[in-house]
């Protein structure tokens, strides 16, 4: 997997939509010419830690499923999601050198008005058929308030996962189960043999964000 873009806002200062390319934004070349981001730098205050942050929350949230009902997360998300915003967004593109797709993935955590706890209020996976990153998005699935919509029925992996809570977990860390359930069944026989195109790119995309 190659990250070719992030997109963030609201984690401390960071108010408005940044974007961050890694590559040429032509699919044809990008991969050619990705850049090497060695480090982040500028002023006190402009965000670099803000970001930093940012991309450790992806992370955590669709690597572990139970990240977001921690009291301790809680706390600590009310004190770093942006007092204006009142939401966090994330996005990611990806190419899979594995299924040979780009892929894009996002979530959105939301502030409950009553509790006033952040919940992962939308997540949404697609696939790029453009000839540019910024185009032509076919959508998978797409989790909002708790309702999760396959697009043509494509995912068969997620079949038995229509009544579960979505609140606090990310599709991509719930896969994480349902690998271990598998490895804990059949040992180290090959779990995505029996998947489809769209199974494979969420298995490859969780894999990727536990690295």
């Amino acid at each position: 997997m190659k990250i070719l873009n992030i997109k963030t806002y609201g984690i401390k200062n960071i108010s408005n939509l940044i974007s961050i390319d890694f590559s040429n934004l032509t699919i044809e070349k990008g991969l050619k010419n990705l850049n090497n981001v060695k480090a982040i730098f500028g002023l006190n205050g402009v965000g670099k830690t803000a970001l930093i942050t940012s991309v450790d929350f992806y992370k955590k949230i669709t690597s572990d499923s139970n990240f977001l009902y921690q009291n301790k997360v809680k706390e600590n998300l009310k004190k770093l999601i942006n007092n204006s915003t009142k939401e966090f967004y994330f996005s990611m593109i990806c190419f899979s050198s594995r299924t040979k797709q780009y892929i894009k993935h996002e979530i959105t955590l939301k502030e409950d008005k009553i509790s006033h706890d952040f919940y992962l209020s939308e997540e949404k996976l697609s696939l790029c058929k453009g000839r540019t990153l910024n185009e032509n998005f076919e959508t998978v699935f797409i989790k909002k308030n708790n309702e999760l919509n396959f697009i043509n029925n494509k995912i068969m992996i997620l079949d038995d996962l229509m009544k579960q809570d979505f609140s606090y977990k990310s599709i991509v860390s719930i896969v994480k189960n349902k690998y271990l359930e598998h490895l804990i069944k059949n040992g180290d026989k090959s779990f995505s043999s029996s998947l489809n195109e769209y199974d494979k790119v969420l298995l490859n995309l969780f894999f990727f964000v536990n690295n």
